[in-house]
């Protein structure tokens, strides 16, 4: 004689509180996709206004605005003429200090 007990059904089904991956990647790519376009029309703005800036530079009299003074430049010029002196001195002259190792 064998004695039956019942047994409990088991029941799977799929919880109903779970994190859906997709909305969050969706989201992260919206994101850097609106960041990517506003860098893109920042560049275009700031590109536009340089231009015109430059344009504007050209179009004003000569005499009133003289960005760079003609002394200026030749000391400028003088400036690197001695550093290439000096260089050329330097690298043509032989070391004073001797090698101990030889």
């Amino acid at each position: 004689m064998q004695i039956k007990f019942s047994k409990k059904k088991k029941i799977l089904h799929k919880g109903t509180v779970h994190i859906n991956p997709d909305i969050y990647w969706q989201m992260i790519c919206l994101s850097a996709l609106t960041l990517a376009v506003l860098g893109c029309v920042f560049g275009f703005y700031l590109f536009t206004k340089v231009n015109k800036d430059f344009i504007s530079l050209g179009e004003e009299d000569a005499n009133t605005a003289e960005k760079v003074k003609k002394e200026r430049l030749d000391s400028a010029l003088e400036y690197f003429q001695e550093r290439k002196e000096r260089s050329s001195d330097i690298l043509s002259s032989p070391s004073p200090i001797v090698d101990p190792s030889l």
